[in-house]
């Protein structure tokens, strides 16, 4: 069975974003892929994107969306039931999601190639594992439960990529950072 896109992704926000935020989102990505702005094959992306934007900008309908994405990564992850005495399965560690724009020139969109970034991220803080602590005391990350980082990535650009295109990166295997990157392309 075909996995169904993660309509988050598709816009390029992160799975809390407000209103305002998806809204705009989706009016720069529409303002690239409208197929009377660019060509033919356009119209499929477009059609993505809208179906993506009219499901998360309806409180209930975003609802039902989320319930079915919680229910789906629960299913992948079944805890089986164990016996008396025995230690539970570890829980699987969250995804974090860190959002970052490349910009590149015509000609380099045109090229492709691999790309050296730095993106910003949250990390959750090894040292309290994300609580912050007792009342707010961990030292590590001051009580925050994160630590904020820049994480540098090598980023395969591939060619003739498009303005408003979003790539998905997963980082990192014990504490996942999903890093989703929107490609502008302008003149510099």
């Amino acid at each position: 069975m075909a996995r169904a896109r993660d309509l988050y992704a598709l816009l390029g926000v992160a799975r809390d974003a407000a209103p305002d935020e998806i809204r705009r989102a989706f009016r720069r990505l529409a303002k690239t892929t409208h197929p009377d702005r660019q060509h033919h094959e356009s119209g499929e992306r477009f059609r993505e994107l809208r179906q993506a934007f009219e499901t998360l900008r309806d409180p209930e309908r975003r609802r039902a969306y989320d319930e079915a994405i919680r229910k789906a990564e629960a299913a992948s992850h079944p805890l089986t039931a164990q016996p008396w005495g025995m230690a539970r399965p570890p829980r699987p560690r969250p995804v974090f999601t860190a959002l970052a724009e490349v910009v590149l020139s015509p000609q380099e969109a045109a090229q492709g190639g691999t790309l050296p970034i730095t993106a910003p991220v949250s990390l959750v803080c090894d040292a309290c594992d994300g609580t912050g602590g007792d009342w707010g005391t961990c030292s590590r990350c001051g009580g925050s439960g994160q630590i904020d980082r820049a994480l540098p990535l090598r980023v395969h650009i591939p060619r003739g990529i498009r303005d408003g295109s979003v790539i998905e990166l997963q980082v990192g295997v014990a504490r996942p950072v999903r890093v989703l990157l929107t490609i502008a392309v302008r003149v510099l």
